[in-house]
């Protein structure tokens, strides 16, 4: 075990020093950064919160002080109690829950769902879901099972100031995976804070413009240790169908860890997603159209892709289904998975990762 865990640090510190700049930005569709336009954000806590850990307010609150504690620029967060019932999405009230079944989350341990003026970027809705299919833990010392609920949510609070999933240093608070276990990550690293620098450095809050309204289970991780990996909240997609057969999965990002002995590397999803398309009976296709629509306070998108062997004039369509979108100068992400734009090739497979998007 002491191999498997050096080895591991060994990565983490090699990984941390090699790349100056690991940190993703959300954007829009036209390529802008995704931000708030101000200089504090309030996070409602819902209180089904309470049954994700019973300590989970202070959990919430010390991750959002770990975050504000930092000069990097960022809107301070500012966590209060909702004073009354609302559900995750659209509804210009930002505030996180707990969901013992939301379907756009998948399997994901929790999922941020981002609503944001489709020109602009500017932040309009942010809601944070952590997931009933993993057990929390708020305490100092967290079980060999249960997942430190400081680092869940101080990870979704990034994606909340506009943060995406970063692949390839596990040494920071926004690499897509988190393990049991373990409170080693609680505070943003330097990369993170570069990110969030990144986005609100020189920006000066002004007001919005009006708009109309409308991280999965990874296997195991330290076999020795008794571990596991979980992946952060990514976007599900609900179904994928063509004329002869069904096409079903899960579209994800992120990354895992693996360990052979008594090394261990960390390796991104998309390594694992190629070795199983590989496997898998697969279909390259390109997006030829996409429709999304309101459900409650969440976009929905049917997608429509052409198989990329098809010649023209053809008939053959696949379609398939994924949260988030754009409608009514809105955009919607629903986790790190954003809707591909139409001439976006996409893979569709049968196997366990589903649509692939071949970016």
């Amino acid at each position: 075990m002491k191999l498997v865990l050096s080895a591991l640090a060994a990565a983490c510190v090699l990984a941390a020093t090699s790349s100056a700049h690991a940190y993703v930005l959300k954007k829009t569709p036209s390529g802008g950064v995704v931000h708030w336009n101000a200089a504090e954000a309030t996070l409602l806590v819902d209180p089904s919160v309470d049954q994700a850990e019973r300590r989970a307010r202070d959990a919430i609150q010390k991750a959002a002080d770990a975050w504000n504690a930092q000069d990097a620029q960022a809107p301070r967060i500012r966590v209060a109690p909702a004073d009354s019932a609302h559900d995750p999405g659209f509804d210009k009230v930002n505030a996180i829950f707990y969901r013992r079944a939301f379907a756009p989350a998948g399997t994901a341990i929790a999922v941020t769902v981002v609503s944001y003026e489709q020109a602009g970027g500017t932040i309009l809705d942010a809601d944070i879901v952590l997931t009933g299919r993993y057990t929390y833990s708020a305490s100092d010392e967290v079980e060999r099972d249960h997942y430190d609920l400081v680092h869940v949510v101080g990870h979704e609070q990034g994606h909340w100031l506009g943060l995406g999933d970063e692949n390839q240093l596990p040494g920071v608070l926004m690499f897509s995976a988190t393990k049991s276990g373990q409170t080693l990550l609680r505070a943003p690293s330097d990369d993170d804070l570069a990110g969030v620098s990144a986005i609100y450095e020189g920006r000066t809050p002004t007001p919005p413009a009006s708009a109309t309204t409308g991280c999965n289970a990874a296997g195991t991780g330290y076999n020795a240790a008794g571990l596991t990996s979980v992946l952060f909240g990514l976007g599900l997609v609900l179904a994928a169908r063509r004329r002869r057969g069904t096409w079903l999965g899960v579209s994800m990002l992120g990354a895992v860890i693996l360990t052979q002995g008594a090394s261990a590397r960390a390796a991104t999803a998309e390594d694992t997603m190629a070795a199983e398309t590989a496997r898998a009976d697969a279909l390259d296709a390109v997006v030829v159209g996409r429709t999304s629509s309101w459900e409650g306070g969440l976009l929905r998108t049917e997608v429509q892709a052409r198989p990329a062997t098809c010649a023209a004039p053809c008939d053959r369509e696949v379609h398939f289904q994924m949260w988030g979108g754009e409608r009514d100068g809105i955009a919607q992400d629903v986790g790190e998975e954003p809707v591909p734009e139409p001439g976006l090739p996409v893979r569709l497979a049968r196997g366990t990762w589903g649509v692939r998007l071949a970016r």
